[in-house]
């Protein structure tokens, strides 16, 4: 039972260690194509009559996109992986995948902090 249960622990892990790509650029992407899905997933509830799911009701925007990337790797990714790395150290001296987590965590929350900036900005200006 233990083995069974490990193995899908670890394809759970590799299925969101998107957070976990050394390179934001192709971190970025991935984010950017799940998120689609999940606004044409959101785009078809309402258009059914479905209750829609209202986590990604906001995914359309670059704001709510960022938003959910640092929700996503705080609640989700990190715990998780955080946990596989203190148990498979190599897996972090190798690959660095703890380090390329906090640096992707980072790029979301700046990309975010600058968003909001911009939001601020034209909602004063639009308030004159």
């Amino acid at each position: 039972q233990r083995p069974h249960e490990m193995v899908g622990v670890l394809l759970h892990s590799a299925d969101i260690s998107n957070p976990l790509v050394p390179t934001f650029n192709v971190c970025r992407t991935w984010a950017e194509r799940i998120s689609q899905e999940f606004i044409n997933q959101y785009q078809m509830e309402v258009k059914a009559n479905l209750p829609p799911t209202q986590m990604w009701a906001n995914l359309n925007s670059r704001a709510g996109l960022y938003k959910s990337q640092v929700g996503f790797i705080d609640f989700m990714v990190a715990p998780l992986w955080k946990t596989l790395l203190s148990m498979f150290p190599n897996l972090q001296r190798v690959g660095g995948l703890g380090e390329a987590l906090e640096a992707n965590r980072s790029s979301w929350a700046q990309l975010l902090r600058e968003e909001e900036e911009q939001l601020e900005k034209k909602s004063l200006q639009n308030q004159k």
